[in-house]
């Protein structure tokens, strides 16, 4: 008497999709697998065909044919790029008359060169914002690859205070007294007299006429008369 002995020794076929990276924007990512007519099991546990997770690393699967019990595995990567951009933007900055407005650039350092998009707190969206008002500015930058973000941002004074000056009053002109001192009272400025009558506090006057006197402050370059 013969039997007839059958063999099915046919290992299931499996794949597994690439999942996007993990980034800033996008935490979760999902694996799939391509597999008929077997049982699941992946490295990390999981026992169904697919599967999200919000961690980096390397996935392994085993799936054994329900028919014949035969096995197959494979493998994937999941990627992460969650690196935020470098920032740098100067300390904080004072206005004044000799420095009516500045141009401040955000200095950046992305992730293999990667380009970032600007939002100042203006609504401004270039790396240099010029700016001419007191205030606090701040901005974003974001990388347009990985959506990951870094910020800062920059306080204005505005220093624009006119020094104050007085003169003191002079004597009347005659030919007892032909000449009269004036005297220009202000503190940390520098003078500058009309008709090129000097740059010191005091002058003497020596005709009638009309003397004026410009102010200039020394701390922030503001004038008056």
């Amino acid at each position: 008497k013969t039997i007839n002995v059958t063999s099915n020794t046919t290992a299931p076929t499996v794949s597994i999709n690439n999942p996007e990276t993990i980034t800033c924007s996008k935490k979760t990512v999902t694996l799939s697998a391509n597999a008929t007519n077997v049982n699941y099991k992946w490295s990390n546990g999981n026992t169904s065909k697919s599967f999200s997770t919000t961690v980096a690393g390397i996935y392994s699967l085993s799936v054994t044919a329900t028919s014949n019990g035969c096995t197959a595995s494979a493998s994937k990567t999941v990627n992460q790029d969650i690196t935020n951009p470098t920032l740098v933007l100067q300390n904080n900055l004072a206005l004044n008359c000799n420095i009516p407005n500045k141009v401040v650039t955000a200095s950046v350092t992305a992730k293999d060169g990667h380009a970032v998009n600007y939002a100042w707190s203006d609504g401004s969206s270039n790396s240099d914002l010029n700016i001419s008002t007191q205030g606090n500015y701040s901005v974003v930058v974001t990388d347009q690859i990985n959506s990951c973000s870094a910020s800062a941002n920059i306080s204005v004074t505005d220093d624009k205070v006119k020094p104050t000056v007085t003169l003191s009053t002079p004597n009347k002109l005659n030919c007892d007294n032909p000449h009269s001192p004036i005297t220009a009272s202000a503190t940390n400025v520098t003078f500058a007299w009309n008709n090129n009558l000097g740059s010191d506090s005091e002058i003497v006057a020596t005709h009638s006429g009309t003397y004026v006197v410009t102010v200039t402050s020394k701390t922030n370059g503001c004038t008056n008369t």
